[in-house]
């Protein structure tokens, strides 16, 4: 059955039948198109508009090359150029001499003689003729390259051959078309194999899962060094390896991951420094537009982390961390909708108050241009904060007295960019709030009234129901007390889940019912009612249950007419009347207490101490790891899932800029010398200006390292120009890094110094182009900057004292803070004397 498209064609001498035809181009788009077929068929004399409507060329007459494969539509700029009419005049043709016309004569009669050869060829023989028939347009035109114009000049026997010819190429035209369609079904099958099982897994499996799958199916089969991931992918790995290094290189082995060095160079591109960043702002307000009204209101947290002092050299951005930067740590979590966003910087000991609330109102001013709305501030109960929150309620207190208004401590206010004041309340961290009530309990005795009785709370009632309790160890009562919660010497009093543990329904309920029983003290049913009391009053403001669990009536969320409204009434009367008293007797004022009253008014909703370097790649990963793992349900922090409100892709389209490179660790890098090491061999194979064979008198040291220095050698021995060039980059660098050592592009800065004051011709390599010197100096100054922080880190933890003749003001400051703060002193006496 022809197919639909199939017309007469308009090439003269072309008896094409049941073959796709073509419409020339459209007069009104392509004119000049339109013309280059006309003047290719003979139509240039023709109406351009009556052709484009009446006139067809068929598929014969275009190469393989102007379709699409796997389509029948000619591409934007195909032409014909195949069986095309020869364009000759008249007076040419009727003009052909004898002796043309016999050599004629004898063409044709040659293809007379081998047409049956011709014929019985087999398609797979032929094949390769037409294929490059089809290759080259001169050899297709047969009537062409005999002198012939028309069909009709020949005789039958070469009519059937060119017959037979012309069939073979279509067959050829079409088996190649079906061959092409083939491949194309092929790729769309093997596509669709890949993509239908990760379809059937997407609703099944969570994203971090499939995606993983996604991994292994496509990157396993492939070579180590043809492994590409994407940023999702890189993500999913850096969650894992920054959870759990260990964890992630057994995986590493067991399944197809990034290296981690991929994921170092993935974690530097992000520029991280102390303050707020500009990044980060842009990228939460392009965020924060998703967000529901209801859903921008937010708290901010505050609170400060104690690091160890240390230098570190970062390559990535080129300066030293380890210095002052004003600061403290801060972070916004929404209150209607879970989110959070950090935000951090470095200062010298305990903040300032007045610093402090700076930052606080600094913090405010910058997030609220996001669109999130601040309501609150939480904080512990340290006296920077406490002071901070003091100055921003006296400013607040101070502008209401000027304005005539009345002014309640319940709140302050800051000033916003736009001129207009918002109120903020403040709250004070509930489990740190219970952390100092035990720690408090455990040294004194608090007085209390409740229902109109006074009551007297000691931590001996609970010291004597622990042993009474262990008494029996294979039928305790309270299985999960222990020596850390209750023995005063061995409790960990930065560890809050301990103080939650013991002011818990069941242990009030166990030693109420013992001192009922006289079985302990009586009087510890005092201590048992202050157990509940807490236990109630920390479960309505630290709880994020939707619904009652395990019967906590008041571990639920908070409404207007919720049963939490009473309790907190009831609380504040019992906490006024809260005492703790000492040991000689006497009343101790404890802020903790008033600090209660303040958070149940207002209604709010342990670690090592790591280095600079380390606190910033841990806030990397914790501003783009977004595969947060939850709490442990009905622990202290409650069972939840949180969203950063930055994602990967946003953030990092925002730090383009940021050139890729390798972190440093805080010792002498290996990588470092590895790659001075390689640089120099690289050099060392061009010119003999850096390494000799000959061993003199200042190579004693490396001849004693050398393994077979007798019969060869096996270290390099440096020449004496290296040997000096280098001494006075060493001398250079220690003097002007002291002073440098707080700039910004310090190891620019020294490379750049060291290029104009010496001579670096030793460097020249002729196969090298002018950077190489630089890029050598610069791996010996990324080098020394490393061990020079490695020798400061030593000094400041004791590991190294002063040499004789260091001059260094960095080191000298840094042995005097070691020696004003170390922690075991040497005790001189008639004993130690030597």
């Amino acid at each position: 059955m022809p197919p639909k498209n199939a017309y007469r064609c308009v090439v003269d001498g072309c008896k094409s039948k049941d073959v796709i035809c073509h419409r020339f181009p459209n007069p009104r788009s392509d004119m000049e198109r339109l013309k280059t077929w006309m003047k290719i068929v003979g139509l240039e004399y023709e109406d351009p508009y009556l052709v484009y409507n009446k006139k067809y060329i068929c598929s014969l007459h275009f190469t393989s090359n102007c379709t699409s494969p796997g389509t029948k539509r000619l591409n934007a700029n195909s032409i014909p150029s195949l069986f095309l009419p020869i364009q000759r005049n008249t007076d040419e043709l009727n003009n052909l001499d004898t002796s043309q016309a016999n050599s004629n004569a004898i063409i044709v009669e040659s293809v007379q003689n081998n047409i049956n050869d011709l014929v019985d060829l087999d398609t797979s023989a032929m094949s390769g003729i037409i294929d490059a028939s089809l290759a080259d347009p001169h050899l297709i035109r047969l009537l062409e390259n005999i002198g012939v114009r028309n069909i009709r000049h020949l005789t039958p026997r070469c009519k059937k051959l060119y017959s037979i010819t012309n069939q073979l190429i279509r067959k050829q035209r079409q088996s190649n078309t079906k061959k092409e369609l083939f491949k194309n079904r092929l790729k769309k099958a093997e596509k669709f194999s890949e993509t239908y099982m990760m379809n059937k897994l997407n609703g099944k499996v969570t994203t971090a899962a499939s995606l993983f799958t996604k991994l292994q199916f496509r990157e396993t089969t492939k070579k180590k060094k043809g492994h590409r991931f994407t940023l999702g992918e890189k993500m999913l790995s850096l969650s894992i390896y920054k959870r759990s290094p260990k964890c992630y290189r057994l995986l590493s082995n067991l399944f197809t991951l990034p290296c981690e060095r991929t994921l170092n160079n993935l974690l530097s591109t992000v520029s991280i420094g102390p303050g707020v960043s500009s990044v980060v702002l842009k990228v939460l307000t392009e965020n924060v537009k998703k967000l529901k009204p209801s859903e921008r209101y937010c708290s901010l947290i505050f609170d400060e982390i104690s690091l160890s002092s240390g230098l570190n050299f970062d390559s990535s951005a080129d300066k030293i961390d380890g210095f002052v930067n004003s600061g403290s740590y801060k972070s916004q979590e929404g209150i209607k909708k879970k989110y959070k966003q950090p935000v951090f910087s470095f200062c010298q000991g305990a903040t300032n108050q007045y610093e402090l609330a700076r930052q606080i109102k600094e913090v405010i001013q910058k997030v609220s241009g996001t669109g999130l709305c601040i309501v609150a501030t939480v904080c512990d109960q340290g006296k920077p904060n406490e002071g901070a929150i003091r100055l921003l309620k006296a400013e607040t207190r101070e502008y209401y007295i000027r304005n005539n208004c009345e002014y309640r401590e319940e709140f302050y206010e800051v000033i916003q960019e736009n001129g207009e004041r918002t109120k903020i309340v403040h709250l004070f961290d509930v489990p740190h709030l219970m952390k100092c009530t035990r720690n408090n309990l455990v040294t004194k005795n608090l007085s209390f009234e409740m229902d109109g009785i006074k009551k007297l709370s000691k931590w001996q009632h609970l010291e004597e129901l622990y042993q009474t309790d262990s008494a029996l160890p294979d039928s305790k009562m309270l299985p999960r007390l222990s020596d850390y919660h209750v023995i005063p010497h061995n409790i960990p009093k930065m560890k809050v889940r301990y103080a939650t543990q013991v002011f818990s329904q069941r242990v009030s309920a166990v030693m109420n019912f013992l001192a009922s029983k006289s079985i302990i003290e009586p009087s510890g049913v005092d201590t048992a009612a202050l157990f509940l009391f807490f236990d109630k009053l920390f479960d309505s403001l630290n709880s994020s249950f939707h619904k009652v669990v395990e019967g906590k009536i008041y571990r639920t969320a908070v409404t207007k007419n919720s049963i939490h409204h009473d309790l907190w009434t009831n609380s504040i009367k019992v906490i006024k009347t809260m005492n703790f008293i000492g040991k000689n007797g006497k009343v101790v004022n404890v802020p903790t207490l008033q600090n209660w009253i303040t958070t149940i008014k207002v209604r709010s909703l342990g670690c090592d101490n790591p280095t600079s370097h380390a606190f910033i790649s841990a806030y990397k990963a914790l501003l783009l790891n977004n595969l947060i793992s939850s709490q442990s349900p009905g622990a202290n922090c409650e069972d939840f899932a949180e969203d950063y409100l930055i994602t990967y892709k946003n953030f990092f389209s925002s730090n383009q800029e940021q050139s890729p490179a390798v972190e440093v660790s805080v010792s002498i890098p290996f990588g470092s010398s590895r790659e001075l090491n390689d640089t120099t061999i690289k050099l060392m194979h061009d010119t003999h200006k850096i390494c000799t064979n000959q061993v003199s008198k200042d190579h004693d040291l490396i001849v004693a390292r050398d393994y077979q220095a007798c019969t060869r050698l096996s270290l390099k021995y440096p020449t004496k120009p290296f040997h000096q060039m280098l001494h006075n980059i060493i001398v250079y660098i220690g003097e002007h890094l002291p002073s440098k050592c707080h700039s910004l592009g310090i190891g620019e800065m020294i490379t750049d110094g060291i290029q104009k004051k010496y001579d670096l011709t030793t460097l020249h390599c002729i196969n090298h182009d002018e950077t190489f010197e630089k890029k050598i100096v610069r791996s010996i100054v990324k080098l020394l900057i490393d061990h020079w922080c490695a020798e400061v880190n030593r000094i400041l933890h004791g590991k190294r004292s002063l040499q004789l003749g260091e001059n260094d003001p960095i080191k000298h400051l840094y042995s005097i803070w070691n020696a004003k703060h170390k922690k075991k002193k040497i005790i001189t006496g008639k004993f130690n004397q030597v």
